[in-house]
């Protein structure tokens, strides 16, 4: 057996004894206090919103960069008509995780706003750049799904691949523009109270 380090552990007035390769294995626990000791916790609701944002920011961003750098590239070789269907499953599996980050950024994204902030004068100015950022990555991809995106799925259904890939090639160019502007508000986010 190896020898451990003296450890006490002290928790709400309840200390275990120092742990050493002196004791043997029973736990012998002391209560040194006589107040009632409760182990729960209210949790903050800024910090479920703030871990939502984020959450749902790096399920967003993380997609764009997954589908720019590693999904783009490793279809590159595939024929048209094998890469696009490909491309198509891929989207019809990725966007609804985009619509429920949006819906989601959004409701946590006011709600610190107006819960923390109480309202955008109070804002710090990394938060105001955040916010119009988002705002314009939001438009960008309504744009991407009702237009270069819906005739996407339409080239498939007629299989008119240099239709499709046309379409594919304006939302490679729209999901590295969001993926850019994403990956500038999370370094803004992040660094933001910082600079």
């Amino acid at each position: 057996m190896s020898k451990l380090t003296d450890l006490t552990i002290n928790l709400c007035g309840w200390s275990l004894p120092p742990i050493s390769s002196h004791y043997d294995a029973r736990l012998q626990i002391q209560n040194h206090s006589h107040t009632p000791c409760t182990l729960t916790k209210k949790i903050n609701p800024m910090t479920i919103a703030i871990s939502l944002h984020i959450l749902s920011a790096i399920v967003w961003i993380g997609g764009m960069f997954f589908a720019t750098m590693v999904l783009r590239l490793a279809a590159g070789d595939l024929e048209p008509k094998d890469r696009l269907p490909l491309w198509g499953r891929t989207f019809k599996k990725f966007f609804p995780w985009v619509w429920a980050a949006i819906l989601i950024l959004l409701i946590t994204g006011y709600w610190m706003v107006f819960g923390v902030w109480r309202g955008f004068s109070n804002l710090p100015i990394h938060i105001h750049v955040m916010h119009g950022l988002g705002w314009l990555m939001v438009f960008i991809y309504l744009h991407l799904w009702f237009a270069p995106y819906r005739r996407f799925k339409q080239a498939l259904v007629e299989n008119n691949f240099p239709e499709g890939a046309k379409s594919l090639n304006q939302i490679r160019l729209i999901v590295t523009t969001n993926l850019v502007l994403g990956l500038i508000v999370a370094v803004v986010g992040a660094s933001g109270g910082y600079l």
